[in-house]
């Protein structure tokens, strides 16, 4: 669990220690244009951290949103950074942005509407991975004060009411990767056993204990396994009939050897996707359309790569000051 959590809080050092994917640019353009706008539903939400002063003494976390149709980037603030892993969420029902910050006893949410109009909106956690809109609804994925393992949580309005709808007695199980489908009002996730992950990072073998995929239905807060992996998964997607997950052999394998697979839900059949870059973490799906973030040689951003046409863009390049930790699909 430390390893993987690791993975989080130290995304900076992933800057000076990338392994380049040798993949061809060909079809690859960038479309992104940087101009202020109405955000739409869905959408995606992203994370950047960076240095607010030359000395790099303090970071601060931007939250910028991507307009999945008119291919546009809007910023929506800047929120300091202090919690364990930077991360912002922009809620287009709300209009304000959510981000995480330190507390007295652990991470929390908080909401954000200028630098003088912040305001905590939870208590009871320590460390918190995903935000995402859904719906009427929010969805987070966060460690409780008195808990070991990451699980995933439901909230109303505002980051009220909130619900755990994937208790785990034993604190073993660990919900790793989101995303959002809007079309079923549901988020798909991942997940594993601690205590046999922990087993397999123990042998000289580079395997995983395998991990488990699961929907969670919004309005009911029902979740069913909808398909089971014997790889180490670092992101998922979905339209609620079919997967898409980029796995590898395991956690601690060579980024190189990041595959994505698209699985028919109904009928478990898998096949691998020759996608012209090498996804390593967040994934969304929406319009036939994947977006996720990856590199291609030394470019690491924000890519989407067409189902239907296979053509890859570059919406969002990674700067050499700023970093991009994640991104979420919203709605």
């Amino acid at each position: 669990m430390k390893k993987k959590i690791a993975v989080f809080i130290l995304g900076l050092y992933v800057l000076c220690c990338m392994v380049a994917c040798q993949s061809e640019k060909e079809g690859m353009t960038e479309t992104t244009e940087y101009i202020k706008k109405e955000a739409t539903s869905p959408y995606l939400s992203i994370t950047q951290s960076y240095y607010e002063d030359a000395e790099q003494t303090s970071m601060k976390s931007r939250c910028l949103v991507y307009d999945l149709t008119e291919k546009t980037l809007e910023e929506k603030g800047s929120v300091p950074y202090t919690s364990a892993y930077p991360l912002t969420m922009y809620s287009d029902r709300a209009d304000k942005v959510y981000y995480t910050a330190l507390s007295v006893k652990g991470d929390q949410i908080y909401s954000y509407e200028s630098e003088e109009n912040s305001e905590k909106k939870t208590t009871e956690f320590c460390l918190i991975n995903y935000m995402m809109q859904c719906g009427n609804k929010y969805f987070a994925v966060a460690r409780l004060l008195d808990n070991f393992c990451m699980e995933p949580f439901v909230f109303g309005e505002d980051f009220t009411q909130l619900s755990r709808v994937f208790y785990d007695e034993k604190d073993d199980r660990v919900t790793w990767t989101v995303s959002a489908i809007p079309e079923k009002d549901s988020v798909i996730f991942s997940y594993y056993s601690d205590e046999a992950e922990r087993k397999s990072d123990e042998t000289e073998k580079e395997d995983s204990a395998g991990s488990n995929i699961a929907i969670l239905d919004m309005q009911t807060n029902e979740i069913r396994d909808v398909y089971h992996t014997d790889r180490y998964v670092w992101g998922v997607a979905s339209d609620g009939d079919t997967l898409y997950i980029c796995s590898a052999p395991s956690g601690t394998s060579n980024k190189k050897k990041n595959k994505c697979y698209e699985v028919n839900l109904a009928t478990q059949e898998s096949k691998e996707l020759d996608i012209p870059v090498c996804i390593t973490g967040d994934m969304a799906l929406w319009n036939h359309v994947l977006y996720f973030l990856g590199y291609i040689n030394d470019v690491r951003g924000v890519y989407s790569y067409n189902l239907d046409n296979g053509q890859t863009e570059l919406i969002m390049r990674q700067s050499d000051k700023e970093f991009i930790n994640g991104l979420s699909l919203n709605y």
